[in-house]
């Protein structure tokens, strides 16, 4: 019995995934930060699946190095090129330790530097990523305004 127990564990715990993104939870954060804009009078940010992909894979990043570089040490603007994304002005926020996009917004209404992101007319454009793994949850959120 305590053999079958074993297998079972263990093919359940291979069969689950360590590692995860979250689309669901992005397009809610994507919804509540352009309800904010919205009612600042703003234009709500577009995405594109480029951007998408490009803040999934900073949110893997710092889930390795918690930092606005990149984990090969080279800056961040160069995730924006990898992708096929010419920008002409961008910016990052990366946060950890928010499990939904109600608690990631109200944390960054809070933050000056997050909510002038949110509030910044130069960005047309936003990318959200959600990292997790077996020990926490990475955002990484892009803003830019690509360019002509």
């Amino acid at each position: 019995m305590k053999k079958i127990s074993i297998i079972v564990f263990s093919v359940l715990f291979f069969a689950l995934p360590l590692f995860s993104q979250d689309p669901q939870e992005a397009a809610k954060l994507l919804e509540l930060i352009n309800g904010e804009r919205k009612k600042a009078g703003l234009n709500e940010y577009k995405t594109s699946d480029d951007l998408k992909n490009a803040a999934a894979l900073r949110a893997e990043e710092i889930s390795k190095v918690f930092e606005s570089k990149r984990p090969d040490g080279s800056e961040i603007h160069t995730i924006y090129s990898e992708h096929g994304i010419a920008v002409a002005f961008y910016g990052e926020s990366i946060r950890t330790g928010h499990e939904t996009a109600d608690g990631i917004f109200r944390a960054m209404l809070k933050d000056p530097s997050d909510s002038s992101s949110i509030l910044d007319m130069d960005y047309t454009h936003i990318g959200i990523g959600i990292y997790r793994n077996a020990k926490n949850i990475y955002w990484a959120i892009l803003y830019c305004s690509l360019a002509e």
